[in-house]
């Protein structure tokens, strides 16, 4: 069974100078980890959590216990007010022992003492106290106004938190409103099919491309209830909240499945950063497996190693989707884009308007500094931009050739 033991913890000092490098590394990811923050009310937050146990090392005999193949987590949070002014406004850790026999999943609620009138930083860290590892995630609460993204929360139709914003057409949701919440708003249809990837890091004035917003309006009207009734988006594209599409909710809808590559379309589009303008405009007339296929077959020149590299290539992709969807799938932005090509950063430093990665040791020449800036997308949605540069082109090239061997 669940044990859980509750104690206060301490932490360093403002985000805006802590290496965040963990939160994009695949290896610092508990995989099946979901999680969503639902504001309850002026004072209050929760934070909902799921993993499966079978991410976690169990222990080899526990028999005196009757706790054969145990798991023994910690999970900690650190709730901070911002990244730049340090201060830590709520803290907790939580120890866990399961048997794997009673659930196979780890999901419970955490509230967090969150007032209303400030956005907030989660830094929430699970320990795998058995492989002695740890894993890390930063989650956003926007508390500073009302009619944000956290003002909703997404259900399935038994009122439960679906724990993602990517919906799928066969599934059924409901929105749960906070308390006080008299917001009634409609839901605009970005068309995601217009939106383009990403340009090189050197090329300028093509960074943001502009977006279709859809003349089908879907109206929301709570009636006074917690919840709404059932919906279903059937129609591909990005729904966002047409009065708060700063901050307000958003749904993505872009594939069933999404954010794993199911679509060998997808695919072949995601080769347009190392392939060249000749090989993808051939790509285009090829059936998309054999167009695939034929590309890193002639790019690697070695069919175990076209297996490996495309395996790699595509597990950034669907990585970048799942990291980096804010305007547009993730895949296609610019952090996706150098996450893709160049892999996880050395150093991620981020404030509230910059995120700055770091490849190679800081302040050595060899090194490769990218740094984003937050601003509003064409439609109103706001994204990390790269501040390209022409000093990219060298690195660039290089990293494209480190795939194409």
């Amino acid at each position: 069974m669940l044990a859980l033991s509750f104690y206060s913890c301490k932490g360093p000092g403002k985000l805006a100078y802590r290496n965040l490098a963990d939160i994009y590394k695949q290896e610092a990811q508990l995989k099946g980890l979901e999680f969503s923050v639902f504001n309850l009310n002026d004072s209050v937050s929760n934070l909902y959590i799921r993993f499966p146990l079978s991410s976690l090392k169990r222990m080899p005999d526990l028999n005196k216990e009757n706790l054969t193949g145990a798991v023994h987590f910690k999970l900690t949070y650190q709730l901070f007010d911002g990244y730049e002014q340090g201060v830590m406004v709520d803290s907790a850790s939580f120890s866990g022992l399961d048997s794997l026999l009673v659930l196979p999943v780890f999901f419970d609620s955490i509230a967090l003492n969150a007032r209303q009138g400030k956005d907030y930083i989660l830094d929430l860290q699970i320990t795998d106290l058995n492989a002695k590892r740890d894993f890390h995630q930063l989650v956003t609460l926007p508390k500073a106004k009302m009619g944000t993204a956290a003002d909703i929360l997404i259900c399935d139709v038994n009122g439960l938190p679906l724990m993602r914003n990517f919906i799928n057409r066969a599934d059924l949701i409901r929105l749960r409103y906070r308390d006080g919440f008299t917001h009634h708003f409609q839901l605009l249809r970005v068309i995601s099919d217009e939106l383009k990837a990403a340009s090189p890091p050197f090329a300028f004035g093509l960074a943001d491309n502009k977006m279709a917003i859809d003349s089908v309006k879907i109206n929301i009207n709570n009636n006074n209830r917690s919840y709404t009734d059932v919906l279903t988006f059937q129609q591909q594209g990005i729904y966002l909240d047409s009065e708060n599409q700063v901050q307000g909710i958003k749904l993505y809808s872009f594939y069933d499945g999404f954010p794993k590559i199911s679509k060998e379309s997808v695919m072949v589009e995601s080769l347009r950063y190392i392939a060249s303008d000749a090989e993808y405009r051939n790509m285009q007339k090829l059936n998309p497996r054999v167009a695939i296929d034929e590309f890193w077959r002639s790019v690697t020149g070695d069919s175990e190693r076209s297996v490996v590299q495309l395996k790699r290539y595509y597990g950034r992709v669907e990585e970048a989707n799942r990291a980096f969807t804010i305007s547009r799938e993730g895949w296609k932005s610019d952090r996706g884009m150098i996450y893709i090509v160049f892999g996880s950063p050395y150093v991620v430093y981020r404030n509230s308007e910059v995120e700055e990665w770091t490849y190679g040791e800081p302040g050595n020449a060899s090194s490769v500094r990218f740094v984003f800036k937050l601003q509003n997308s064409s439609n109103g949605i706001q994204d990390y931009f790269l501040l390209r540069s022409e000093d990219f082109r060298m690195p660039w090239h290089l990293a494209v050739s480190n795939w194409r061997r």
